[in-house]
Formats: structure tokens, sequence, C-alpha cells
């Protein structure tokens, strides 16, 4: 597998599982929130069904509290809880904590709440219909009950009920009538019948919100489960990964440049790694196996040029001795020659004709002598030792020299030769005679080569 589609796969699999974390977190999410939901459902439904138990056993304790002591404050409290229960005044806002024991000392309280009866609440907090009827009925009965405490409030007052129930007969205040009224088999019968509905409430609420809550912690077990196996598998193909990318990637590529640091130091015994993947990394150590192979050949080659100049040296150093030698062994004769042929030209003894030949002698032997001389410079030029001897001579004389000595050579060939000296030319200069001869006879010479006729 390439490692380009190697990194799409795992890139598309460690999105794949970073979603489904990121989706089952927030299903775990939910499921927290509908838990929550749950508890707080089933804390709001107690505290409004405790709250009509509570307003109920409230207006019991106030009413026999009056008829007691007679003291207004409580009748004023006894109105007060009515009023909140049926959404005449408004409800405090910590009505559900310890409210009216605070409030037994001539003190108001601080109605800053909403204005809505319990029964609405009922409604808003989502009880099943069968549960709102048990309720309805409890307060039913404790508005009921709150008859026969106005009754014995009343009595106290000495306001007594006509027969259409109304208080219009007025009396003497009897405080014992009102006491036997707050506790009568009739008053207590009424509690019953309040307490009774709230009972079976309370016991199917309970089975109800249980069921509930119950549900919720199972859901959110289920997606805590499925958040633990999601965040396992990511990390798991994480590791993977990191793993994939070790072996396939870090670890190849470190060995390749330790292989290229080695090389560039001319390290040619180093051992490639063979790649067991056909992929990118594979095709670079391909590459710098092939890079390898020609630094090999290329060492190699350099080398057998390094011993082909060393041999070229060899040969050219022992090509200058000898030429050097041969030039020695060849000037000696000649001298022999040009110094005999002096001597018989001067020799009164010989004809016209002979001292023409011995001429022809000299010039050839100063001729040979300087090809020798000529060897002897280029073996110079070869071994860099090359100098100039510039003097002043007469020019003439030399080109005469070169004259004689091709006249010969060119009749031979069935070629006129002639010189002729420009008025222009100087007659004396200054130069290197020996190069300058060299110059002549080597242009001379190939004009003689090269011309046919």
């Amino acid at each position: 597998l390439k490692l380009k589609n190697l990194f799409m796969l795992l890139f598309i699999l460690n999105t794949v599982s970073f979603i489904c974390v990121a989706f089952v977190i927030n299903k775990y999410q939910k499921a927290t929130i509908k838990l929550e939901d749950a508890y707080n459902m089933q804390y709001k439904s107690l505290i409004l069904a405790d709250e009509l138990r509570q307003s109920s056993d409230d207006l019991t304790r106030m009413a026999r509290t009056y008829v007691i002591t007679g003291n207004p404050m409580f009748e004023e409290q006894y109105k007060t809880v009515l009023a909140i229960r049926n959404g005449e005044l408004p409800r405090p806002k910590r009505y559900n904590g310890i409210f009216w024991d605070f409030l037994t000392i001539d003190n108001k309280p601080n109605l800053d709440g909403e204005k809505v009866p319990l029964r609405e609440l009922m409604k808003r907090a989502k009880f099943l219909e069968s549960e709102l009827n048990l309720l309805f009925t409890s307060q039913n009965e404790s508005d009921d009950l709150t008859k026969l405490e106005n009754k014995a409030m009343n009595a106290i007052k000495g306001n007594f009920q006509d027969k259409d129930g109304n208080f219009t007969i007025k009396g003497k205040p009897d405080f014992a009538l009102a006491r036997e009224l707050m506790h009568s088999k009739e008053y207590h019968e009424a509690k019953i019948r309040i307490m009774q509905p709230l009972d079976v409430f309370y016991k199917a609420f309970e089975k109800r919100t249980k069921e509930k809550v119950d549900e919720a912690r199972q859901i959110l077990k289920e997606q805590e489960f499925r958040v633990n196996a999601v965040v396992l598998l990511s990390i798991v193909l994480f590791i993977l990964s990191f793993f994939i990318i070790l072996f396939r990637i870090i670890y190849p590529i470190d060995n390749l440049r330790n292989v290229m640091l080695k090389l560039s130091k001319n390290d040619m015994e180093v051992e490639l790694e063979k790649n067991k993947f056909d992929d990118e990394v594979g095709d670079m150590i391909g590459a710098v196996e092939i890079f390898k192979e020609n630094t090999q050949k290329l060492i190699t080659s350099e080398h057998q040029i390094k011993l082909a100049m060393q041999e070229a040296t060899t040969a050219n150093k022992a090509k200058s001795i000898f030429l050097a030698r041969m030039s020695h062994e060849l000037r000696t004769p000649l001298n022999a020659i040009l110094g005999f042929t002096n001597i018989l030209k001067k020799s009164m003894n010989t004809s016209n004709q002979e001292k023409e030949n011995l001429n022809i002698i000299k010039r050839s032997a100063d001729h040979l002598l300087s090809i020798i001389n000529e060897i002897l410079e280029l073996s110079k030029i070869e071994a860099g030792k090359m100098e100039l001897s510039p003097k002043e001579f007469n020019f003439y004389e030399l080109i005469k020299d070169i004259e004689n000595l091709f006249a010969t050579r060119y009749e031979t060939k069935g070629l006129d030769f002639s010189i002729q000296i420009s008025k222009n030319l100087p007659k004396y200069i200054k130069a290197d005679v020996q190069r300058l001869r060299q110059i002549l006879i080597n242009l001379l010479g190939n004009s003689l080569k090269f011309t046919k006729k």
C-alpha cells in the first residue's frame, strides 16, 4: 500500500473515530441531562405534593392556635396561606422552606413570587391525569376541611352560621365549640380524607418517577459503555497509526539518512536494507541504491583515469629523457661533421665544386642539428621549461642560410624557389635566433610538403 493511500486510510479512520467519540459523548451528555431532568422532575413534583400536604397542616395548626389563643395574627396567617394556595396572593420564592415559623411574632410574609394557584403548578409539572385527579381530590378535601376551620374561627368571634351556611348570626364567642370542632371526629375524618389520596399519589408518583430515573440511569449506563468503547477504540487506532507511521516512515527514513551520510563520505561499504513494502520510501531506497552503484562506477573510473595519467606522465618523462639522451648522442657526430666540413672548406686544394658540395653538407648538418634542437625544445615545452634568448643579429644572413638550405630540396621536387626581401624589412633585429629560424623552417617545410607544382 502506497504511503499516500495509507495516510488517507489512517486519516479517514481517525476522523471517523473522532466523529464517533463526539457523537457518543453528545449522546452521553443528553442522557446525563435526561437523568438530571428526571431527578429535577421528581424533586419539583415532590415539592408540589408536599406543599399541598404542608399547606393543609399549616391551615390546621394556625386554625387550632387561633381557637385556643384568639390571636388575630394566626387568623391572618391562615387566610394568607389559603390565598397563596388559591393564587389570590403572590407565592414566596422560597415557599418550600421554613417560612411561617419566622412569622410568629408580628412579622409579615415577603410575597415576592408569582401569583399562581397550586393546581396550575401541578399541571405545569406534567403530572399524569390520574395523579392530578388524586391531588385535586386531596385539595378538594382540604378545601372542605377549611369550612370546619372557618366555622371554628368564627365561633371565637361570636359569628355563627345560619341555615344558608353564612355567618350572620351574632352571639357570645364560644371557645369550647371552636375547640370541639377543631378536635372533633368529623375534623379528623376530613383530615384522613385529605391524606388518603396523597398517600396513593405518593406511591404512584414514586413508582413512576423511579421508573423514569431508572430508565434514564440505564440509558446513561449504556451511553457510558459506548463512550468507553469508542474512546478505547480511538486510542487503539491512534496507537496503531503511530506505530504504522513509526515503522513504515520514520525508521526507514532515519536509516536512509544514515546511509546517505555515509555515502557522502565515500563509504561504499554501507549496506542498504531492502524495504519490504512497495511504497514511496522503497522507491527512495532504490534510487539511493542506484546512486551508490553509479558512485562506485565513478570512483572506479576516476581511479583508472588517475592510473592512466600516472602512466602517461611516466611515459612522457621517459620520452623526454630518451629524447635528451638521443639528441646528445646525435649532436656529437654532427658536431664532428660540421667541424671537418669547415676544415675542408678552408683547404686550398678543394675545387669550387667540392666547396659547393661541402656547403651543402654543412647546411644539411646544420639543418639536422636544428631538428635535434627542435626535439630538445619540444621536450622542454612539455616539461614547462622553455625559455627565450633574444639578441641582435643579421636577419638577411638568416634568410640567406634558409634559402640555401631549401633551394636544393625545392629543386629536387621540381619547384621554383626564390626569396624576395622587401625594402622595408630591417637588416638587424632583436629576437631569439633559434626560435625564429625554427618557425621559418617549419613554414617552408610545410610549403614544400603540400605544394605539388
